[in-house]
């Protein structure tokens, strides 16, 4: 945020909660919200006056930053853990690996495409073998 923006919300922290912020403290506030983006330390100041009864350290404010950006930090979908979640092709592929076997799945390719790798058709496992994997592994076909 810009100088003059850092200066608002300390101006703003000193209205709200009737406190007086001078000299030192002035500076260590604003130099401490140049680095901040303004929207987020506005949203923060406003969750402060929501659930704390004193007027904010520069510390809590940076407890409520950070906690506030971990909230919005994008997570990885979270990965089938039941069996039923996992398509049937892919405990064939982890029984026949378990044995050795590291032929080539079909479903396997749109994977390697994506990634780079080049696909070579002469090492696809043949459907019959894929089948009994599958069948071995438990799966309903």
């Amino acid at each position: 945020m810009r100088q003059r923006d850092a200066e608002d919300c300390v101006a703003i922290i000193e209205t709200y909660w009737r406190i007086e912020v001078n000299g030192h403290g002035r500076k260590l506030w604003t130099d401490y919200l140049v680095r901040q983006e303004i929207k987020d330390v506005l949203k923060a100041l406003a969750w402060i006056s929501e659930h704390d009864t004193y007027a904010p350290k520069i510390a809590r404010l940076a407890e409520v930053l950070k906690k506030q950006r971990v909230d919005l930090t994008p997570v990885a979908p979270s990965q089938p853990t039941e069996r039923d979640g996992i398509p049937p092709w892919v405990l064939g592929w982890k029984l026949a690996r378990s044995r050795n076997d590291f032929r080539l799945w079909p479903e396997q390719k749109p994977g390697y495409l994506e990634l780079g790798y080049a696909w070579d058709d002469e090492t696809v496992m043949p459907q019959e073998d894929r089948v009994r994997f599958m069948q071995e592994a438990g799966v309903d076909l």
